[in-house]
């Protein structure tokens, strides 16, 4: 199986959930304006929870729930959240020697506003924001074969991102651009240059509508970096860029409970059957269903099986072939 390294976020997320947001009506008001706008007055909420989240670290669960060996680069403050992140990931069977504690730092955190499987996330990146490339050690580097990039927004984080494309051009690693809107905004077009170093790109609808200026994912895929490229696009589901064919796939319906995480465990799964057998018609299924077995479940993290994956794959077979677009 693949030896994967992730550089990104490991974060902790407050979910705050709404199961019937057509109860919840203040004068003219919807659910979603109320609890954007109306902060002098108090909704009673279904859930609140504290689960632990973070695109990478949520990407580099479900690769290893798939059966890649996974290492995350990432940071945490040195308080009780940072602790418990970090014991969560072990917990999961990922090495967290890339893991920094910042002592005086708070832990990243997101505040997931959920209702009706639709969200609003509020997030404070604390620790994170300062991860830099003296973050990052040559030996990680070399003892990986894929390097998974994600959510590096800050000027410390891109230094960081360009510090690990040159180690892993150096050391003939494979780099994966996966990047956040966050991170597309923050840093603009700094990334072209860096396209010949980039192997598989993984963008949602609007990440990729925004980086390329395309207004279709058909267009936008073509003009992403690497040698493979992918865009995902929830309920519509995927499509892929590969050897001048575009393929697509669709997603099978289920009952959506919560959406957070669910592109990053596409992200994780993908990399994973990519790297570990080479077919992009195999990733596409694979992570198509392990991203609706996530959506099913409340919380970032892909708590499946890769039994529970193969069962999905085989009971949703008929609505999940890959076809050729063109």
């Amino acid at each position: 199986m693949a030896k994967l390294l992730f550089i990104g976020t490991l974060a902790l997320d407050v979910i705050a959930k709404l199961d019937k947001p057509g109860n919840t009506v203040v004068g003219k008001l919807t659910a979603a304006d109320f609890m954007a706008k109306a902060f002098a007055d108090k909704v009673e909420l279904d859930r609140l929870e504290v689960r632990p989240g973070g695109s990478a670290a949520n990407a580099a669960i479900a690769a290893h729930a798939l059966g890649s060996n996974c290492s995350l680069v990432s940071a945490v403050g040195g308080d009780l959240f940072g602790r418990h992140l970090v014991a969560n990931m072990k917990g999961h069977g990922i090495a967290v020697n890339g893991v920094a504690v910042m002592a005086g730092q708070k832990t990243s955190t997101s505040v997931i506003l959920l209702s009706d499987g639709n969200k609003a996330v509020l997030s404070s990146r604390g620790a994170f924001a300062h991860l830099g490339p003296k973050h990052l050690g040559e030996e990680l580097v070399r003892k990986n074969e894929v390097i998974i990039t994600t959510s590096l927004s800050s000027n410390d984080n891109f230094a960081l991102f360009l510090k690990a494309v040159k180690l892993a051009h150096k050391d003939r690693k494979k780099i994966v651009f996966a990047p956040s809107m966050t991170m597309l905004k923050a840093q603009g077009k700094k990334f072209a240059k860096l396209h010949p170093h980039f192997d598989l790109a993984i963008c949602n609808e609007a990440e990729a509508a925004y980086y390329t200026g395309e207004k279709t994912a058909e267009a936008a895929v073509r003009k992403l970096p690497g040698k493979v490229r992918v865009v995902t696009m929830a309920q519509k589901g995927a499509i892929a860029f590969a050897e001048g064919k575009i393929l697509r796939i669709a997603a099978p319906p289920v009952k959506v409970v919560d959406t957070t995480g669910a592109g990053d465990s596409f992200t994780g799964a993908f990399v994973h059957e990519f790297y570990s057998h080479g077919s992009v018609r195999n990733a596409l299924q694979t992570a198509t269903a392990v991203a609706g077995l996530k959506l099913a479940h409340l919380g970032a993290h892909f708590t499946g099986t890769a039994k529970e994956v193969k069962a999905f794959r085989k009971a949703h077979g008929r609505q999940m072939l890959v076809k050729t677009a063109n």
